[in-house]
């Protein structure tokens, strides 16, 4: 095994380690929150998030993929001070784009609470995020930094520190807010993480300074011309996060509209799309948490292979990435079909959770594929049309949430995920398998594993079965390794008997 092929499972398994945790504490924490502020609270939280998250899109505008990009490609091709210049743009980019954002956010408060969400409670809870954009944009140039030298464990760190930060601040500040009502309540959630964001950006940083003499020392390379390539790469991606995220956030600030145009209070479209957003999702999305980890490392490795112009590499690379993810993701998607209820009740004490976990649950390989693919699509420089695909995305997402919400109520928007997630996998993969020479196989990588996958876990289920109202929520997660356990078991037992057939393992490539 090569030193890079080393290198990379150390650093994909750390992260997913790391990853793991912090998704497991925040599905608790996500929990805790359900308790204390009622589903009602979730979603005016959540409300406020999909304004913050178009704020956050403006503060960094790009700049992490920039970085990690040409931080690759420089060192890739032996130019330190390159990578030094490209930093410190960079930096200057995220100072700009941070500093107007939150100046925008914190004097628009006001104007956005009451005439975009419509909801005043919300006013105090944006000026507080305002505070932490510029944080967020340095951030992002830091991580961009790691991910491209593949120094990831400090960075990993110091999210798990910020997520227990978080919680702990958090939570002292809910005991003072509760008894003064829902604006103070989201206040308390929103400023905990401000202060813990804060607190992990300054960390960051002092890792930073000390780390990046390691890589970005010496002389040699061409430091004239940075500035043009950050834009090239940064500001399309920007135009295409703006226009996203703005779509984005119109599309879930229509959510709670579009429900109470179906004949629905306030109060119960704000809980009908807390329950979606606030429970169902983060479970859906929990197995993100490895997939992620090992997909964002894929990028600074197809732009290193790119400009070496290594072709036969990245075909290698993309086949079996692909792979590895639909067996991956049809895996936990026989899990949750199978325990959906259960996490629904275990977790949240809601049936609704549940039913909605298992509607969600089959899109997970449209998900986690349209990922893993648009990684690959922006490390081989298709920043762009990744961009027109999200917009399409977007746009279609809006459309049907407009025409299947006020019939179909929170469920509806289960089929607007799938519809959207479907278009959008399509489109990237389109793109992929033409700027590459994919070998993959329906058979082997979906249809093989989808049959293995719901064998291991109706078995495991029919052997240990639990009641999620009374067996504590740890036995849950150890029937998920269980059966994730038996799962890779069939798939190893397939393995052997194809290699007693001599069939050869035509995806079995060195992902480096």
């Amino acid at each position: 095994m090569s030193v890079r092929m080393r290198e990379f499972i150390k650093n994909a398994c750390f992260l997913s380690i790391s990853a793991l945790v912090m998704r497991t504490v925040a599905v608790s924490y996500n929990a805790y929150l359900v308790r204390t502020i009622g589903a009602e609270g979730m979603g005016l939280f959540a409300l406020v998030g999909s304004l913050y998250g178009f704020a956050v899109t403006f503060a960094t505008s790009g700049v992490q993929l920039a970085v990690t990009r040409l931080v690759s490609e420089t060192l890739g091709r032996g130019e330190p001070s390159s990578a030094r210049a490209a930093l410190r743009h960079a930096a200057l980019y995220a100072l700009l784009f941070g500093g107007v954002g939150g100046a925008v956010l914190f004097f628009g408060a006001p104007l956005f609470g009451t005439y975009v969400l419509r909801d005043a409670r919300t006013i105090l809870s944006i000026r507080l995020q305002a505070l932490t954009l510029i944080p967020i944009a340095l951030c992002a140039v830091m991580s961009g930094y790691f991910t491209a030298v593949r120094r990831v464990l400090g960075n990993s760190l110091t999210q798990m520190a910020e997520q227990g930060l978080r919680i702990l601040f958090t939570v002292y500040l809910l005991t003072l807010a509760l008894p003064r009502g829902m604006t103070y309540t989201c206040a308390a959630v929103v400023g905990g993480a401000a202060i813990a964001q804060v607190l992990s950006s300054a960390a960051l940083a002092l890792q930073y300074f000390f780390d990046r003499r390691r890589h970005v020392r010496g002389v040699g390379g061409e430091t004239k011309g940075i500035l043009p390539r950050l834009l090239h790469i940064s500001l399309p991606i920007a135009f295409s996060a703006y226009i996203r995220s703005g779509l984005i956030t119109v599309e879930h600030l229509l959510i709670p509209r579009a429900l109470m145009r179906g004949g629905r209070t306030l109060e119960e479209a704000l809980s009908s799309y807390g329950i979606l957003d606030g429970m169902a999702l983060p479970v859906v999305l929990y197995p993100m948490a490895i997939l992620a980890s090992f997909a964002g490392l894929l990028v600074p490795v197809f732009a290193e292979h790119r400009a070496r112009g290594e072709r036969v590499s990245i075909d290698r690379i993309a086949t079996r990435a692909l792979h590895l993810t639909t067996v991956f993701a049809v895996g936990c998607t026989a899990v949750l079909l199978v325990l959906a209820r259960d996490f629904g009740i275990a977790v949240y004490h809601s049936e609704e959770a549940g039913d909605l976990i298992r509607m969600l649950a089959p899109v997970i390989p449209l998900m986690f594929l349209d990922h893993v693919t648009d990684c690959a699509l922006k490390g081989l420089g298709e920043q762009v049309y990744t961009m027109w695909v999200n917009i399409g995305d977007s746009l279609l997402s809006i459309i049907l949430v407009l025409l299947i919400l006020p019939s179909q109520g929170a469920v509806g928007y289960v089929y607007v995920i799938i519809l959207a997630e479907a278009v959008n996998f399509a489109c990237s993969l389109a793109r992929l398998c033409r700027i590459t020479h994919l070998r993959y196989s329906p058979l082997r990588s979906l249809v093989y594993p989808a049959i293995a996958g719901l064998i291991a876990a109706a078995g495991v289920r029919a052997i240990l079965p639990i009641d999620p109202a009374t067996v504590p929520l740890p036995w849950l997660f150890a029937e998920v390794v269980f059966m994730l356990a038996a799962y890779a078991g069939l798939l190893a037992l397939a393995g052997a008997l194809r290699r007693l057939l001599h069939r050869r393992d035509d995806t079995a490539l060195d992902i480096l």
